[in-house]
């Protein structure tokens, strides 16, 4: 089930792009480690500068990511919608499967509602991909690709 969200979402959202590589996964990590954070916050050392680091590095690729795709005049052919679904996945996957030094009872609360949004999602998407053309126009298409051949 993890492994298929970020090439399930891009080809329901943005089938225009390939998927190459393992971005996807890097943000799975990069956000499992805020997950950590969120459920180990009392008991780990250096959280402050853990929470800025990773706050600063998201923002910056994030930041960097929408101006690519909207303000630039190349064509763009990234497929940020497998890196949505990578963060995603790591953020509420890494609250479920991450080790927890101390739990508490709103971590348990937490955990279930963490479990249960990524398991109505990872449907949601499934029956997007069930109705889904191939090959169908992306959600946001880029006027700056038509010339090019995919």
């Amino acid at each position: 089930m993890l492994p298929f969200a970020g090439a399930l979402l891009q080809y329901t959202l943005d089938p225009s792009v390939y998927l190459i590589g393992c971005s996807a996964g890097v943000y799975a990590l990069i956000t499992a480690h805020l997950s950590n954070l969120i459920i180990n916050w009392s008991e780990m050392p250096f959280r402050i500068p853990r929470l800025l680091l990773i706050g600063t590095y998201l923002s910056l690729d994030i930041g960097s990511a929408v101006y690519r795709r909207l303000q630039s005049d190349q064509c763009d052919r990234v497929s940020y919608t497998a890196h949505i679904a990578g963060a995603i996945t790591g953020l509420l996957m890494g609250i479920v499967l991450l080790y927890n030094l101390k739990v508490l009872k709103w971590e348990r609360i937490l955990l279930i509602a963490s479990l249960t949004t990524y398991v109505v999602i990872f449907i949601f998407v499934i029956i997007m991909v069930i109705f889904v053309e191939p090959f169908s126009k992306p959600l946001w298409d880029s006027t700056k690709c038509l010339g090019e051949i995919n």
